[in-house]
């Protein structure tokens, strides 16, 4: 008996089984989207990708979305049942990735690692977002927009990051005093 080499190749034959199933987020990971709306209108999202939704949203409310499958995804914003400009959003594994409808809000990326050890700053600002549509953070979030601190302290070691993402007023982000500012808020937050 005689083999003949396939015509198509194993691994093809295994990912296309897998996206039959529905399996695509083992292939290709997930990611994590924050919907933001900074504006005075309430406005429906609709996201339009590998993993499909819509949500509605009140003025300064935001979303998150889990496990969607990593890829490029289409928010097109709705306002009064009118679509308005869409967006482009690429989710990559593992990550978050913000929606700022508008631009409107305004973000700052924190280490809250000395909440939960003596002899480091409780919050340490690491970046302060201003106007950006879409922020793609390549940074592991550990704490997204709008979720609680932990109570339990995370497993840290040395002077390892713990990372918190926070809508915060704009008008904190301006200034000569706007990193103590944006820090003191982000602690207050818990």
């Amino acid at each position: 008996m005689r083999w003949r080499a396939c015509s198509v190749p194993v691994a093809a034959l295994a990912a296309s089984a897998l996206m039959t199933l529905g399996c695509d987020s083992i292939l290709y990971g997930e990611g994590s989207l924050y919907l933001w709306n900074g504006t005075e209108h309430p406005t429906t999202f609709i996201v339009a990708g590998t993993t499909p939704g819509e949500v509605t949203l009140k003025y300064e409310r935001g979303q998150l979305l889990e496990g969607l499958v990593a890829g490029t995804y289409t928010v097109t914003p709705l306002r009064k049942g009118v679509p308005l400009a869409p967006v482009e959003i690429t989710l990559l594994q593992d990550r978050l990735t913000v929606y700022n409808h508008e631009g409107v809000g305004c973000f700052a990326r924190t280490d809250v690692a000395g909440m939960y050890r003596r002899g480091r700053d409780p919050v340490r600002l690491l970046e302060i977002y201003r106007g950006e549509k879409v922020l793609a953070l390549q940074d592991a979030i550990a704490i997204p927009p709008g979720q609680r601190l932990p109570v339990e302290a995370p497993r840290l070691s040395g002077e390892a990051v713990f990372q918190r993402l926070v809508v915060v007023p704009c008008k904190l982000t301006k200034g000569d005093r706007a990193d103590s500012e944006v820090a003191d808020f982000v602690r207050r937050l818990r």
